[in-house]
């Protein structure tokens, strides 16, 4: 029988562990924590030097099931008996730097078979604490995607799709529009991204401005084809009628493709007050998942009902069959471009009187974002004078840096990503981007 003061324990959110010197886990944020957040797993009275290990379990959808992965970190204790998970570095484990987020995105595909393990729910990670190989406390902590008190609308317009979102009895707080990738909005996706950002006092729409088929989102294009840079603006309209929203201090952040979008959008209305655009592009390129031989004029974008110039892509052959990357795809449809038809298809950011924060990485799979950035940098501090651009640069990491460095990165036994890059130094720049990309909003808006 589980005695009263160990429900005590588990009500606020303290593991339990043998009483006298025996140590606690302890989650500061009680029994949960909003994604991307510092958990604070602290774990107290230990003797000076002692040695412990974190081990972190947690599940993610696989094709046969959930599949379990396992973390974990070990440490020698300060000299006042504490071991503290976010600010030390650990002495081995699944990761190798002092980092907040490491026993979140570090883990490994495991076999254990222990039912406790297998039935994890979804956003919960299980952190054991081992001493001297035996394991003296646990407790579950719920990676919460937002706030309890945020208030959600779906919209479905002919104009504006996706979800808004904001704190109850919120009025006049600056407004983020985020801008999902090349993978298709979703209602889910975009719910988890309002609700995200809205923890975090901002009023969010995060907008579907594409769809594929499969996906059965109405009232937006159905493949990457002419999509109209004035969604933007219809979204601002829609906007403007919420109390919860102050528009004359409106940002986007966009993610990969959604960058794209971002950066045209504030090229051409000086209402943009700051963008965030991650892994972007500094060109605008051509339609795909759409029939472009059709003799019509295909671009990823148009703006007043004309198609953008554009950069179009190559035999797309390669890519699908794995011999060639999609960064390659697009290094070498660009290269066999002409200098005319490269300078028609940039996107003039130079042009906007936003304040952007842009972030690459060297090792992106998807497109050389790294080289973009620097190209976009560049170009708009030869038209402005003051400093309006910030640039954060990844070297090895790859193209999946936009979430909050919470997420899995070894989706196998290796240490590549999907999208290129180191997994320690994917999730690390994940973080990062994070972290910068609330205070830049907080800061411009």
């Amino acid at each position: 029988m589980i005695s009263f003061f160990h429900r005590l324990f588990l009500l606020f959110g303290i593991s339990f562990a043998a009483l006298g010197a025996e140590a606690q886990l302890v989650l500061s944020a009680g029994d949960s924590v909003l994604a991307g957040e510092a958990a604070g797993i602290r774990v107290t009275g230990l003797k000076p030097g002692e040695r412990i290990r974190l081990n972190a379990f947690r599940t993610q959808a696989g094709s046969a099931g959930p599949v379990l992965f396992h973390a974990w970190a070990e440490f020698a204790a300060s000299p006042d008996g504490v071991v503290n998970a976010d600010r030390q570095v650990p002495l081995a484990g699944t990761y190798e730097q002092a980092d907040s987020r490491g026993l979140f995105w570090s883990g490994y595909p495991d076999q254990n078979t222990e039912p406790i393990l297998q039935n994890i729910k979804n956003r919960t990670v299980l952190i054991r604490l081992e001493r001297n190989g035996a394991v003296i406390a646990s407790h579950a902590l719920r990676l919460r995607p937002w706030n309890d008190d945020i208030v959600f609308t779906k919209v479905e317009t002919a104009n504006v799709s996706g979800y808004f979102a904001a704190p109850k009895g919120a009025s006049k707080l600056p407004v983020v529009i985020t801008l999902h990738g090349s993978e298709g909005g979703t209602f889910e996706s975009t719910k988890q991204d309002a609700g995200l950002f809205a923890s975090h006092e901002f009023a969010t729409l995060s907008l579907i401005y594409f769809a594929w088929p499969y996906l059965n989102t109405p009232h937006v294009t159905q493949g990457f084809n002419n999509i109209p840079v004035e969604i933007i603006a219809n979204a601002r309209e829609w906007l403007a009628s919420r109390p919860e929203a102050d528009v004359t201090r409106l940002g986007l952040r966009g993610a990969s493709k959604g960058s794209e979008l971002a950066l045209l959008a504030a090229s051409e209305y000086p209402w943009v007050r700051a963008v965030a655009a991650c892994v972007p592009t500094s060109l605008v390129w051509g339609a795909f998942g759409v029939n472009t031989s059709d003799g019509a004029v295909h671009s990823g974008f148009s703006f007043a009902g004309k198609p953008l110039q554009n950069i179009p892509y190559g035999d797309y052959a390669p890519v699908e069959t794995g011999k060639m990357t999609l960064a390659a795809r697009h290094r070498i449809d660009r290269k066999e471009s002409t200098p005319q038809a490269i300078k028609a298809a940039m996107i003039p950011v130079e042009r906007s009187g936003a304040r952007f924060l842009l972030a690459g990485g060297g090792e992106d799979d998807v497109w050389p974002s790294l080289e973009m950035v620097e190209e976009i940098a560049a170009r708009m501090s030869k038209a402005r004078e003051s400093a309006v651009v910030e640039t954060l640069l990844f070297p090895k990491a790859g193209h999946y840096i936009c979430g909050t460095g919470t997420s899995l990165s070894r989706p196998d036994k290796g240490d590549a990503t999907p999208g290129g890059g180191d997994a320690a130094a994917t999730a690390k720049a994940a973080g990062l981007v994070w972290d910068k990309t609330l205070e830049f909003f907080r800061s411009t808006l």
